[in-house]
């Protein structure tokens, strides 16, 4: 996790998730809500903003996270670790170390499979091995290494019921909440219109003012904390913050400020 990532307070990170949604590269979030959510339960088992977006989906209310994604958290603690002794069509066994040390062995067999009804699916005829692996794996991460996750409990999707390939990813990403009855319909308010004009009017969000100095540096800043990088590195000001939505004129300072950084960085390289 970087030190970006954690500096940014939940107003950023709503607009962080406003990005990541216009982006269009994430189809299981549909909207900022949805993105900060798989955002924040990434940050909570230590992912960064991109690889949540990926790795992690909400389903049924819970966070579920790939054998890959699951695996790279176990190892890189560097407290724990896992062995993979035995893997085959009918048996998958990991063993997991602490410090160094065999602490237990996480076994899952075609049996257990069949016991929880799970062998006639397609993709456990397909892909055996790794449905057992990433079974074993998630089982284990649970009974023998917790905290690596600070208290989420790591489900890998297809233990959720989702419809996964043969790595364990999320076939259909249509996030599934939920259910909860339908709210009584009513009638949205109208969203306030901003049209930068160019020089830094009408912005009054930094997602607002990301795609405003986007277009006039030809793309410049990739993301929010970019931008917000790079402020405080051209005004020397590590506790800058930003402005509040009715501050127009700090908006416009800010455009300016990322401008002129845009400028003096691409007139050195």
């Amino acid at each position: 996790m970087t030190e970006q990532t954690t500096a940014l307070t939940l107003r950023e990170t709503m607009d962080l998730g406003s990005v990541l949604v216009k982006s269009g590269y994430f189809n299981d979030a549909r909207d900022a809500s949805q993105a900060v959510v798989k955002v924040l339960a990434g940050r909570e088992m230590g992912f960064g903003p991109i690889a949540s977006m990926q790795g992690i989906h909400i389903i049924q209310g819970k966070p579920s996270i790939g054998a890959n994604l699951l695996g790279a958290a176990v190892k890189r603690t560097g407290k724990y670790n896992y062995r993979v002794p035995v893997l085959t069509d009918e048996r998958a066994e990991i063993a997991f170390f602490e410090n160094g040390e065999e602490v237990g062995r996480s076994v899952f067999t075609m049996a257990d499979a069949k016991a929880a009804g799970l062998n006639g699916k397609d993709n456990w005829k397909k892909y055996p091995r790794n449905m057992l692996f990433s079974r074993a794996l998630s089982n284990g991460a649970r009974w023998y290494c917790p905290d690596v996750f600070s208290g989420v409990t790591p489900y890998t999707p297809e233990e959720l019921g989702a419809p996964v390939d043969g790595e364990g990813e999320v076939i259909d990403v249509t996030p599934t909440p939920v259910q909860e009855p339908a709210p009584a319909p009513s009638k949205p308010e109208p969203e306030p219109k901003q049209e930068p004009n160019g020089n830094g009017d009408g912005i009054n969000s930094p997602a607002a003012l990301l795609a405003a100095v986007n277009e006039a540096t030809t793309g410049y800043y990739n993301a929010i904390p970019h931008m917000l990088h790079a402020i405080k590195k051209h005004t020397g000001d590590d506790n800058y913050r930003w402005p509040n939505q009715s501050d127009m004129q700090g908006y416009m300072d800010a455009y300016q400020i990322l401008i002129d950084y845009a400028e003096a960085q691409k007139a050195g390289d």
